[in-house]
């Protein structure tokens, strides 16, 4: 039995698009061949108890989130009025992440006068885009190099927004904990996002679904988030469903054991 780490990055490798080559004889093994989610560890992403917020929060006090959005703002320089939608990102700086559709995209954001910050490290020349956008956009956007836990934590705290414009992600597991803490994925379809995020669209979204892989299809994503962050109720209503979200280990391990007896009897 082969196990992909979601169910549609289960199908997706099967086309030449995502197969890598190996989509021919994947699909030979179509019979043996599933996906489960990962899943993250509710301990070590809490928002209620996370030492790196400046104020810890529950679903039922997701209100103080305000306080770590001025925490953010502060700590990475951001002006301007403190009611403008911001978007976070926490991911590799690499083509695979979509991090180059997200600079273009952003820079109609920014230039709307909304805010964006982004944490990561990865190929140098993405790295120099990255600084470079900042540097366009100071007081609306910055950016930090390497990884640093204390701000991601903040920034998952604080962001309003969380963009996932990735070209193919297997998983994932940035919107599950984006999610959990309040900041609605911005994410294209694709693979473990599109198993794990709902749009908005339909019944009980929790978050803002894009299709293609272009800088046009993440900037009109962009554009929904910021009409919904003017729908305060709307708003909060979706934060308060992905933070409603279980993403623990616990149903993952019983589809593993789950193939494993299945395996066992054969």
């Amino acid at each position: 039995m082969n196990i992909a780490v979601s169910p549609s990055y289960a199908e997706e490798i099967l086309s030449p698009e995502f197969g890598a080559g190996l989509e021919d004889y994947l699909r030979t093994q179509r019979n043996r061949l599933t996906g489960i989610l990962n899943g993250i560890d509710p301990a070590a992403w809490d928002p209620a108890a996370d030492p790196h917020l400046a104020q810890p929060f529950s679903p039922a006090t997701a209100v103080q989130r305000a306080a770590n959005k001025a925490e953010l703002r502060k700590r990475m320089n951001l002006d301007g009025h403190p009611d403008v939608p911001l978007v976070g990102i926490v991911s590799r700086l690499n083509e695979q992440k979509g991090i180059d559709l997200g600079l273009a995209a952003l820079e109609c954001w920014c230039g709307r006068g909304n805010q964006a910050v982004i944490l990561g490290s990865g190929d140098p020349w993405l790295e120099q885009q990255c600084q470079s956008f900042a540097a366009r956009h100071r007081g609306r956007a910055a950016v930090e190099t390497g990884y640093n836990d204390a701000l991601a934590s903040l920034i998952y705290g604080g962001s309003d927004f969380f963009l996932i414009p990735s070209r193919y992600e297997p998983c994932g597991i940035s919107q599950m904990i984006a999610m959990r803490y309040g900041s609605l994925p911005v994410a294209r379809a694709v693979g473990g996002l599109k198993d794990t995020v709902r749009d908005l669209a339909n019944g009980g979204g929790t978050g803002l679904i894009f299709t293609d892989a272009s800088a046009a299809s993440v900037a009109m994503a962009l554009g929904r988030a910021e009409e919904l962050f003017h729908q305060k109720e709307r708003l909060a209503a979706a934060q308060a469903r992905g933070m409603a979200m279980d993403f623990g280990w616990e149903r993952s391990v019983g589809e593993y054991l789950a193939v494993y007896r299945k395996v066992q009897a054969r």
